[in-house]
């Protein structure tokens, strides 16, 4: 997912201490994690975070977007990754649907996927 961070995003996430989507999917494909809970999104991005893995990446499948509020049970977290598209669909927006769709292009491309993580 590193080729859709822009540099800024990088920039600003060592700035204010956070990880990016991808630090964070990197670190669980790293650590052989069954399931990735992302929070603590920017308000700028109010309703998807910019990077997430989609059909196709290697990565799609096993994180859960939880927001201010949500709770997911420890028993639901094997099923959570089943309801994000319908959170997904509810949450975007025409042009988060283009860019996940081009995003899913690239990430078909064999050439163009990243190597799997080292661990």
């Amino acid at each position: 997912m590193r080729r859709y961070r822009r540099p800024q995003d990088q920039s600003l996430a060592e700035k204010k201490k956070h990880s990016t989507v991808d630090e964070a999917m990197q670190v669980a494909t790293a650590m052989n994690a069954d399931r990735v809970v992302l929070t603590h999104f920017s308000q700028r991005y109010p309703r998807l975070p910019v990077g997430l893995p989609v059909e196709g990446d290697p990565n799609y499948g096993y994180h859960i977007v939880a927001y201010d509020g949500m709770v997911i049970p420890l028993c639901m977290a094997t099923d959570m990754p089943n309801l994000m598209p319908l959170l997904t669909g509810a949450l975007e927006t025409d042009d988060d649907r283009q860019k996940a769709a081009e995003r899913k292009e690239i990430y078909l491309r064999p050439e163009l996927r990243l190597p799997p993580a080292i661990g």
